[in-house]
This record gives C-alpha cells, structure tokens and sequence, in this order.
C-alpha cells in the first residue's frame, strides 16, 4: 500500500478499524462457519464466496455488485449475521440501518461505505427496485445543485448491498436477478447465546477469520485469470469468481456454479409468483404442450383473465387492455426464461405473441 500500489483505497469518515489479522497462511476462514449454523451448507458456501468476491471488487466502473439478500423468521439471527458481515468487510460505526426513503438519501448512503446493510425490509417499491440495480451495476444520479440554477449535483449510485427481512421483499425480476437470496432457519431455543457471548468468541477468532478471508481471495484471484463461467447469469462475473472458487476448494466444476443458477432461478419464480400477471404467466406456461401457445395480445389477455376466472383481475397491477399486458410482458420475459417459459413478440399484418416451454427446464 506504500510502495507503488495501484489499488486506490479509502477511508470514509465513519470507517472503523479492520480487525489485525493472522500472518498468511495462518488464517482459516472456515472458521466462521461456527456462526452460520442457521444457513444450510450450500447457503454457506455461497454467503462465503460472496463476501470474498465483494472484499475483492473496488468501486471501479467495471465492477457488478451482486445484493446478498438474508431471508429469515424471527429468531433466525439476521441482524447478527449482517454486522458480522459488514464488520468483516467494511466496520463502521453504522453497521445496519434503516433503508432510505428515497434516491437521494440511498446514495449519499451508498457514497459513504463499502457494503451497505439495510435492515428488516418488508416491500420495495418498484422505483427503489429500479435504483437498487443501479447500485449493484453502477450508475449515477443528478440533480440541481443547491443555491445555483444550472449547475449539477451527481451522486454515484455504487457498491455493496446488503438486505434482510422477514417477508419476501423482492417482487422485480430485475432485482431479482442481481440478488443472492439466501435463507435462515430458525435457531433452537437452546442453541440461542446472547450477543455478550458471542462477542466473547469473536475477539478470538475474527483475526483469525479475517486472514483466512484475505488468504481466500488471494487463492481465488489466482485461478481466475484462467476461468470460463459454465453457467452465463446476469452477474456473469460471480459465476467466474464461483469457478475459480471451485478450484481453490478442488471441487468438480460447475458444482458452485450450479447452486448459484439453481437458488437465481428459485428467487425468480417467488418474484414472478409475487407478480399477479407474473404468476398467471408462469401457470399459462407450465401447462403448455410441446406445441406452445400463438395469439394476438388480445386473444391472451382474454385467455388469461378467463384462467383467473375474475379473481384479481380488478387489480390495479392487471394490465387492463392489451397494450398494456405486451408492454408488461416485455418486462417479465427474462425471469419467464429461468422458468423454461419462452416469450417472443412477431410483427405481421397484426401483433402476436408465441409462448413455448423450453426444453430440459
């Protein structure tokens, strides 16, 4: 970091100290699975890469944040295991908040930290959703500039994101697409410790979890050059760094990759089924015979309103004319795919839609 370092590090005004760590080669950051006890073994796997591929990404451009999304009921440790992961990370003095009421406030949080972790979520609105994606792939935001008239104020809209809550609170297949979800199970009354007693345990082992962590990333980064994704995702990059993870861990390729596919795709059908239309959608699919369905929009907005038998279809979130149902279908097509429902849209004397199931899904 002094003596000719290209990487560009910086301290933001409530940073707090990393832990000292281990000497390499010293660490072991399996050790930290003795606190991920309410996470099933390929959630943990999973978390583990995540916090190594986002240790590893500076706020560059080029880089794709992937928003780890924890899922649990009460008593299943989300809170506790977010400030692990942000005092692994990224320590500061604000280790989980509350998540921005609007654009502004989420990126002058976004600007101050790393990883930012956002607490005990219950919905997201769709243009919080939309702004969400942003962060994980990079952007920015504009604005006039305080006491001028022609002057811009931006705010790079970057970085690390960290989401939990007791209900499902992504129903954008977008966001969908760039979290991780990943679900806690309940921890039984008798295995429950108080935060005194775990912090007790913490200031043994995290110097030892955190060189353990450094030398993970190292190991990773050097098999990664060499690295083809098996499966393309939307975080392409993620699947990379899962390959050279399986590398590292002499595991057969593709196995991380595969679980990262397997647990993208299942949050994208709870965010379609989430979706009125969505669901109708994925229902109208899954019956579907090797032939497929070919129609004009209205013929299926019909045909879908008829399967609903009335039911919902009030709803101010059904597409009230077929217009409406195609423009709303455009943006669904992507998660339709991860469920082996493919949509496209021919232009002839008049518009149809063609809907096949895809094979091998």
């Amino acid at each position: 970091m002094t003596s000719g370092s290209e990487v560009l590090f910086r301290r933001y005004k409530h940073s707090k100290k990393m832990v000292m760590p281990v000497p390499s080669g010293q660490g072991d950051f399996n050790l930290i699975d003795k606190y991920l006890q309410n996470l099933h073994p390929v959630s943990r796997m999973l978390l583990k890469a995540w916090m190594t591929y986002t240790l590893s990404k500076p706020k560059v451009p080029t880089s794709k944040f992937v928003i780890l999304q924890l899922l649990g009921g009460q008593g299943s440790g989300k809170s506790m295991l977010t400030k692990l992961i942000k005092r692994l990370l990224d320590p500061a003095v604000t280790d989980v908040q509350t998540m921005p009421a609007n654009e502004k406030d989420l990126g002058i949080a976004v600007q101050q930290a790393h990883v930012v972790c956002f607490d005990n979520l219950r919905d997201i609105s769709k243009l919080m959703s939309d702004r969400l994606c942003t962060v994980a792939t990079g952007g920015s935001q504009t604005g006039r500039q305080l006491f001028t008239n022609d002057e811009q104020n931006v705010i790079e809209l970057h970085g690390a994101l960290v989401l939990n809550g007791i209900h499902p609170f992504v129903s954008e297949s977008d966001l969908a697409q760039r979290c991780l979800p990943l679900s806690l199970r309940p921890i039984p009354a008798d295995c429950r410790r108080s935060e005194i007693d775990v912090e007790a345990d913490l200031l043994t082992d995290l110097p030892i979890i955190q060189g353990g962590l450094f030398d993970e990333i190292a190991k990773i980064q050097m098999q990664l050059p060499n690295v083809k994704a098996t499966l393309s995702e939307r975080m392409i990059d993620f699947s990379r760094w899962l390959g050279a993870m399986e590398i590292v861990n002499g595991v057969p390729t593709g196995v991380y990759q595969a679980a990262y596919s397997d647990i993208l795709n299942q949050g994208q059908r709870e965010a379609l089924m989430d979706s009125l239309l969505g669901a109708a959608l994925v229902e109208f699919g899954d019956d579907l015979g090797d032939e497929g369905w070919t129609g004009t929009p209205t013929k299926l907005l019909q045909q879908l309103t008829f399967n609903q038998d009335g039911v919902g279809t009030r709803s101010r979130s059904w597409p009230d004319n077929p217009t409406a149902l195609s423009k709303r279908i455009v943006g669904l097509q992507a998660a339709l795919l991860t469920q082996g429902i493919h949509v496209e849209f021919h232009r002839g004397k008049e518009r149809t839609i063609r809907i096949t199931k895809v094979a091998g899904k």
